[in-house]
């Protein structure tokens, strides 16, 4: 029994061969390529003109912070994890 299991593990194995000349592959691995994250959009904010200031509702505040701390930080994440799959994705093309 070990013997059928050696012979087993170190036979040869056919793998198929992938033409490199008809663009096969590299269509394939382009079609690998994920979309980029959607950009976020500024919401849109009221300013008023006070005493020789511009002003914000405290509303429009919450809307710039929220916008600041949450969709831009959720963004660039998302722009980074993007730009690591492109990476491999042109790695393999270039192989």
């Amino acid at each position: 029994m070990l013997v059928s299991l050696i012979s087993t593990l170190s036979s040869c194995r056919s793998v198929e061969t992938v033409d490199l000349d008809e663009g096969v592959y590299r269509e394939t691995v382009v079609g690998y390529l994920p979309d980029p994250p959607e950009a976020p959009v500024l919401p849109e904010l009221h300013w008023t003109y006070q005493a020789g200031l511009y002003c914000l509702s405290e509303e429009d505040v919450d809307l710039f912070i929220e916008f600041k701390v949450q969709t831009l930080p959720d963004f660039t994440n998302d722009y980074g994890v993007w730009l690591q799959q492109l990476e491999v994705v042109l790695q393999a093309i270039a192989n």
